[in-house]
């Protein structure tokens, strides 16, 4: 029998190095984006205060690692591997994979969420167990919506649903022009799906 899936602990991209979260990048991921309003603004937590929360946040990233249901990792410039510049998760979910990830603020517009995603979903689609990945975001954050867009067309032609979300900016209700309509659901929440043919 095939094994379980797992996100590699460390893969290269053409520019980026991931990592598995390291309970010791608690300080660089305050610094980077827990702190920063513009970063979190559509995640389901709020901007840290205390450094704390990101050590916490941090320790438990490993944990996750460690249940092999949950891979969270960090992204950093390969020229420069201390550098964090983002976070990349996935989470296992029987036979498909979910993803969920952030970039620091000053790296926003220069392709990195876009890399490492294709990246992850190749991946992924290329285990013998992994039908599906997804990713979701809140329909206003259209740079999300972007590469959630450029990987379902790049993989499979990009297949949409909308599902009702709460971020830390509320309950939203409007509908993104390139998503489908899925019965029973409502506006607010953007779902990207790529398939294995």
């Amino acid at each position: 029998m095939d094994s379980a899936y797992r996100l590699p602990e460390e893969f290269f991209t053409e520019w980026f190095l991931v990592r598995r979260v390291q309970p010791s990048d608690g300080e660089a991921i305050f610094a980077g984006w827990a702190t920063d309003p513009q970063v979190t603004k559509y995640l389901t937590w709020r901007p840290h205060t205390d450094l704390s929360q990101t050590q916490e946040a941090a320790e438990r990233s490993n944990r996750e690692w460690e249940g092999g249901s949950t891979f969270p990792a960090v992204i950093c410039r390969r020229d420069v591997p201390s550098e964090l510049v983002g976070r990349i998760d996935a989470r296992l979910v029987g036979p498909r994979v979910s993803y969920g990830w952030l970039v620091r603020k000053d790296h926003w517009g220069q392709g990195v969420a876009t890399e490492v995603v294709h990246w992850a979903i190749d991946h992924a689609l290329s285990h013998p167990m992994i039908y599906r990945t997804e990713a979701a975001c809140d329909v206003m954050n259209v740079a999300s919506a972007r590469v959630m867009e450029k990987a379902g067309k790049r993989c499979f032609g990009g297949i949409f649903s909308i599902q009702t979300c709460r971020t830390n900016q509320g309950t939203l209700s409007c509908t993104p022009k390139f998503a489908e309509t899925v019965s029973g659901s409502t506006a607010g929440r953007l779902h990207g799906r790529s398939f294995r043919p």
